[in-house]
């Protein structure tokens, strides 16, 4: 941040360049840089459609007195914002309807530490331009919901990793996952803290229909007994052009995949997360 400020004062020429490099990508990691940006392109409304990749990455104590202010102001911002392609909401701080419809002409990323009420509105109004979506995020709320299929023809990325314990599985993890239709996919990172013999099941319908393009699989499971298996073959077998596999907890696996160049037993979740 301190040399694209820096560039800016170098001459009137640099000037120019460096303001979109500047406004281009926006990351908000103090909540007085939130209102102090909102100031600054109602000031100059122009520097708008310079703004193409914001990330919040604010810390609010629930009994802050400001938490309450953030989030309008966040989505102020994100509305005034027509060129927006790449939005990261590592926060506790839910939107709303009304916000994420002006999303759709133009997102194509999106993470969320938690999703709105209904994070589905989300996935649909964004569905067919999304490339990349990463969610952490508490399935308790989809219990026992019928999903209607969501086709998201371009989605390369798909990240899900639940703050619920096992017992949502099956009655809210499987019907959205058996609801995406993720053709294109790429990569796929799934963190639920489940047993193994629903997830790899649950896990090996989803690939049968959406791994046939799958490059990368990192994958977290719940607790183990101590000498308690994992059917991993299970889920290479379809996932034919698979390279890349991350898989926590550590255990010895037997493993046989044409394809696979790159092999990480390990807590990979928290790597992913400080990238």
């Amino acid at each position: 941040m301190d040399t694209k400020l820096s560039l800016v004062n170098v001459c009137r020429l640099w000037r120019a360049v460096a303001t979109r490099i500047l406004y281009e990508d926006v990351a908000f990691r103090r909540w007085k840089q939130i209102e102090s940006f909102r100031k600054t392109i109602d000031t100059v409304p122009a520097y708008r459609r310079l703004v193409k990749t914001i990330s919040v990455h604010v810390f609010l104590p629930e009994t802050s007195d400001h938490r309450a202010s953030i989030s309008p102001c966040v989505e102020e911002i994100i509305t005034k914002c027509p060129l927006l392609t790449d939005l990261r909401v590592l926060a506790k701080m839910p939107l709303t309807l009304g916000t994420l419809r002006s999303l759709w002409p133009t997102i194509t990323h999106l993470s969320f530490e938690l999703l709105p009420p209904d994070p589905l509105h989300l996935i649909k109004l964004t569905q067919q331009t999304l490339v990349s979506l990463s969610i952490t995020v508490s399935f308790h709320n989809l219990n026992r919901r019928k999903f209607d299929p969501i086709h998201l023809p371009n989605l390369r990325s798909l990240s899900l990793l639940s703050l619920d314990w096992r017992s949502h599985l099956q009655d809210s993890v499987k019907p959205l996952l058996d609801a995406l239709k993720v053709k294109s996919l790429q990569s796929l990172a799934l963190g639920l803290d489940a047993p193994p013999p629903p997830l790899i099941s649950m896990l090996a319908s989803f690939l049968d229909l959406n791994g046939r393009n799958l490059r990368s699989l990192s994958i977290r499971i719940g607790a183990l007994d101590k000498w308690e298996s994992i059917p991993i073959e299970n889920l290479l077998i379809k996932c034919p052009t698979l390279e890349r596999l991350a898989i926590w907890p550590g255990r010895p696996y037997i493993l046989s995949h044409p394809e696979l160049k790159w092999l990480d037993i390990g807590p990979w979740f928290y790597r992913d997360r400080e990238n």
